[in-house]
């Protein structure tokens, strides 16, 4: 008797450890993540592509980051996901390896090195109002903590309008800096300043 036990409970045993190797093989979720064929990775990827450039081109100017600090973080941020464990990142996501480092590469490197700089730009100290004369670049000598700034911008990058322009009799327009959270200056502000609005005003 107990030997035809035994040998019941062995075969007993044995569908369900083939169901879980035949689960492992077949992609069974629920036992082992694989690689999936799938659209979003690429759509995400060309989306951070244009939003990167796009926070790029708007910002450029704008703000203060040195080029050097934008492109270290880039880069750091570019590969960090790459160097945690491959089965708890990308294939978790159905990636494959080569998928996943471009994931990195044109998604979470650019969106999140933008979201920074938004960051910086959007939220910051009280803002310091400089009232500067038309020039292709000017110079802005703002005070920080005692310490002289002295900031660059190009009044034409702002895309004044010809009338804007006109309607400034004095020849002077009036730039916002404002020091963002990261301890990076940024123009939160900048419009033509009239005979009859000259004096800078808080936003």
């Amino acid at each position: 008797m107990d030997p035809q036990r035994n040998g019941v409970n062995k075969g007993g045993g044995m569908p369900s450890l083939h169901r879980r190797q035949r689960s492992v093989v077949d992609g069974d979720p629920s036992f082992a993540p694989v690689v999936r064929e799938q659209n979003w990775p690429g759509t995400l990827m060309a989306l951070g592509i244009f939003f990167g450039l796009f926070t790029l081109i708007w910002l450029g100017s704008r703000t203060f980051v040195p080029p050097v600090v934008i492109f270290r973080f880039l880069a750091l941020l570019c590969v960090i996901g790459t160097l945690l464990p491959y089965v708890w990142t990308g294939l978790r996501f159905g990636m494959a390896r080569f998928e996943w480092f471009l994931f990195n590469v044109l998604f979470i490197g650019p969106v999140v090195t933008s979201l920074l700089v938004l960051m910086n730009h959007f939220v910051h100290d009280p803002p310091v109002y400089v009232v500067q004369p038309f020039r292709q670049n000017a110079l802005a000598v703002v005070e920080d903590n005692g310490a002289t700034q002295r900031l660059e911008i190009g009044w034409n990058s702002f895309g004044f309008t010809e009338g804007e322009l006109a309607s400034s009799t004095s020849g002077t327009y009036r730039v916002g800096f404002a020091k963002g959270c990261f301890g990076y200056w940024s123009v939160v502000s900048c419009d033509v300043v009239t005979d009859t609005d000259y004096w800078p005003r808080s936003n």
